[in-house]
């Protein structure tokens, strides 16, 4: 489907960006994965924006290491890795965020094997959901 180009959806997507760095930078991890989520939803929604998700695909994920639920962060540094992968055969530039995403799920896969634990139920629903994926 071919859509037109929306300068409010545009203002939209760089409003959710801002307000997701700002939560990053203030630590605030339950915001950032809520921020994350609407600007999936948003690429869902508006493909023609061409947001780069894997990256806040990746940014969900740490938040989920840093709120403890090792399992959901899994989730979505496969769901980066898988959509840099898709942008690699595009362009080799996105290899070395490949690397990194790999680095940081064998650390996830070899802490995992403790216990695991669980904060809120928005990081494990958020992954479990689905609905980062296009």
């Amino acid at each position: 489907m071919n859509q037109q180009w929306s300068e409010k959806l545009f203002n939209d997507f760089i409003q959710l960006r801002d307000a997701l760095r700002a939560a990053k930078r203030d630590k605030n991890y339950q915001n950032v994965l809520s921020l994350g989520m609407q600007i999936l939803e948003l690429d869902n929604a508006a493909g023609f924006l061409e947001i780069s998700t894997p990256i806040f695909l990746t940014a969900m994920a740490e938040a989920c290491i840093k709120l403890g639920s090792n399992t959901a962060a899994e989730k979505y540094f496969m769901a980066a890795k898988n959509k840099f992968t898709e942008l690699k055969i595009k362009s080799n530039d996105w290899q070395k965020y490949i690397d990194v995403i790999d680095r940081k799920l064998e650390k996830l896969q070899a802490t995992s094997k403790g216990p695991t634990h669980h904060s809120t139920g928005l990081a494990r629903k958020a992954a479990q959901s689905g609905e980062f994926k296009r």
